[in-house]
């Protein structure tokens, strides 16, 4: 059902998309990890934005691949990838930012 529901439509949630709502949430409902994420973000703000995506993006997928058996596998490689390309990682970045600041 939420596959569909997100083929259907582009934002969810008041984000971007899914994929971007889904990384949030798991980011921000873990102590350890929004720590990891904002210290990614605060230690890098005289970096360009596209590199704090990449190094964001990088610790997310190596988080996600951890946790999943044979990662180098094709088939869960390629669905890992796809759903993290769509995440709208400024929007991430900024919504962290915006904590911080509150």
């Amino acid at each position: 059902m939420t596959c569909k529901k997100c083929m259907e439509e582009d934002s969810y949630n008041d984000w971007t998309n899914y994929e971007t709502w889904l990384v949030w949430t798991h980011l921000f409902n873990s102590k350890a990890l929004t720590k990891v994420a904002a210290r990614i973000i605060n230690n890098s703000k005289c970096e360009k934005v596209n590199k704090i995506v990449d190094t964001l993006c990088n610790f997310v997928c190596s988080y996600v691949a951890f946790d999943v058996k044979d990662i180098k596998s094709g088939f869960r490689t390629d669905l890992l990838n796809a759903t993290l390309d769509r995440v709208n990682w400024i929007e991430i970045i900024n919504m962290i930012r915006l904590k911080k600041s509150n």
